[in-house]
């Protein structure tokens, strides 16, 4: 009588009759893997793989459970023999499944090529398994063919349109491809089978801030910072105190009326100088006196907007008894009840002291040509930005930026001296153009995002990609020309030249995902035009202006 594959006491029996069996040991290990026992679980398949070292199900079996282990390099090698053992026979369900489960575990290690290999081989053997297409499409996104993806999402949808991890990558994708209606249907049909898909819930926020919908986003907005096994919050740049170690009220719209406000960073440094706006909201509703509690390179900068009392660091400097209310800096939109049509968007809402000012004007004075047009161009982003969108491998900042060996064209336009406001490691691609070429370097003397903003205060306009000195020249009420990849950040909509959020910009929209040659173009003609006349360059009023 064969014994109950789901009863340990059965199996364990089972064992003590057949001690030499590798199957006996297989057997209990995966009731045991099943009841998440993984250790006793490879104890038991390492016994039956000493026994039977040729047996595709056990070298599979042994595969699955190192892999729930994490110990992805031995998994990979077990499902590999476990393939090679059954390949005699391909069409049995054992070599389907080994070349599955590898791909698996080849991409939770980052190797596209070779998962993408072993899915197309098990699609080829089983094409109608809906799982084997999710899993192709989610290889290739992250390996950015994105055409690809959805072609394969699409057909694992067609096979089982109930798997809603599947609507949302190929929401993802769709997002990338500025689909909006498509990408917002196909999140909505995630969340119809799974109510509580957070990242779903996420990405839904995402698409109608950049449709505009604000009021129906920020409460989904709001989700970002929760906790979820499906959603990694670390993809977030910067939380300085979690939520939970805070002994005082969250601000959720109650009445702030002669109290003391400390607002948190929890995201990048551009999105602080960006919603900085609405610390004078704050101040009109009565709010005593605002901290805000920053990362050291903005505090300076931020303690020159209006309505700002005080600038911390609150990962050292937080005492929490100080401070009746609190709440992060993008919480701030929902509670204010921010839409399109009430966004305030006066600038500059960061006024630099005149001390400030006059030092950096003597600096640039001294670097920078008095004549023609004063330019300053940041080509990169921070190194560091994560990716706060499910399924993709490639970089935020793979994606935003340009090297700057592909700005020649501009860099030649007679009439104009730039200026670098490049920081980081891009900052190296400077030695790599000819000298004639090379835009002036003010960098080095920098120590913070105010030094930045009294530079691009003496300039006349600033050329950069979605970066914080984009949302900083804004801010100043300084001109910007933007460049916006496809598929970009969600406060720049969807096919606007302009910006709600800042009167000075202007964007440059990219037209092929990886492809800034268009808009280099597009900036190199503007620029000549400029050259030629310099009134058209939009003012701002109270911006500060070089003559």
């Amino acid at each position: 009588m064969l014994p109950n594959l789901t009863d340990e006491a059965s199996l364990r029996e089972n064992l003590k009759q057949h001690p030499d069996s590798a199957a006996a040991h297989s057997n209990l290990a995966m009731c045991l893997h099943r009841l998440g026992r993984l250790q006793e679980a490879e104890s038991l398949l390492q016994t039956a793989f000493r026994l039977m070292p040729d047996s595709a199900p056990i070298c599979f079996n042994l595969g699955i459970v190192l892999a729930g282990l994490g110990r992805l390099t031995d998994s990979e090698l077990a499902l590999r023999r476990s393939s090679s053992i059954s390949s005699a026979d391909r069409d049995s369900p054992v070599h389907v499944e080994a070349n599955f489960q590898l791909a698996r575990v080849l991409t939770r290690q980052g190797h596209w090529a070779e998962s993408e290999a072993a899915l197309r081989h098990a699609i080829s053997l089983q094409p109608d398994r809906a799982v084997f297409h999710a899993e192709l499409g989610f290889t290739l996104v992250h390996s950015n063919r994105l055409k690809e993806a959805e072609t394969a999402l699409r057909r694992a949808l067609s096979l089982d349109s109930s798997l809603s991890g599947v609507h949302l990558n190929l929401a993802n994708v769709l997002y990338q491809f500025e689909l909006m209606e498509e990408a917002e249907a196909s999140v909505r049909d995630s969340l119809i089978l799974d109510p509580e898909n957070l990242p779903a819930k996420v990405l839904l926020s995402v698409i109608l801030l950049k449709t505009g919908r604000y009021q129906e986003a920020w409460p989904l907005f709001e989700l970002r910072r929760t906790k979820s096994e499906k959603w990694n919050t670390d993809n977030f740049e910067y939380q300085s105190v979690d939520p939970a170690h805070i002994p005082i009220v969250r601000w959720r719209g109650q009445s702030v009326e002669s109290k003391s406000f400390l607002v948190l960073q929890d995201e990048g440094f551009g999105d602080q100088i960006q919603f900085a706006r609405f610390v004078p909201m704050l101040k009109s509703l009565g709010v005593s006196r605002v901290t805000i509690g920053c990362r050291a390179p903005l505090h300076r900068l931020l303690s020159f907007v209006d309505g700002v009392d005080e600038v911390i660091d609150p990962a050292r400097e937080l005492q929490v008894f100080q401070y009746d209310l609190w709440c992060h800096t993008l919480s701030l939109p929902l509670y204010l009840g921010i839409t399109l049509s009430n966004l305030p968007a006066d600038v500059p809402y960061i006024k630099l002291p005149k001390n400030l000012l006059d030092r950096w004007k003597h600096a640039v004075r001294k670097r920078v040509a008095s004549r023609g047009m004063k330019v300053g161009l940041v080509w990169a982003g921070s190194s560091g930005l994560g990716n706060v969108r499910p399924g993709r491998h490639i970089s935020l900042d793979e994606e935003r930026s340009v090297k700057l060996d592909q700005f020649v064209g501009p860099l030649r336009v007679p009439g104009i001296t730039f200026v670098s406001l490049q920081k980081g490691p891009a900052e190296a691609q400077l030695r790599q153009l000819p000298e004639e070429l090379r835009p002036v370097d003010m960098m080095s003397g920098v120590t913070d995002f105010a030094d930045t903003a009294a530079i691009i205060a003496n300039l006349d306009l600033v050329v950069s990609v979605d970066t914080a000195v984009a949302h900083l020249a804004g801010a100043l009420g300084k001109p910007v020309w933007i460049m916006s990849r496809v598929g970009g950040d969600w406060r720049w909509l969807l096919g606007r030249e302009d910006s709600p959020w800042y009167p000075s910009a202007r964007i440059f929209r990219q037209k092929r995902t990886g492809d800034w040659t268009d808009v280099v173009e597009r900036i190199e003609q503007c620029l000549r035009e400029l050259v030629q006349n310099p009134a058209g360059l939009p003012g701002v009023s109270g911006a500060t202006r070089t003559s």
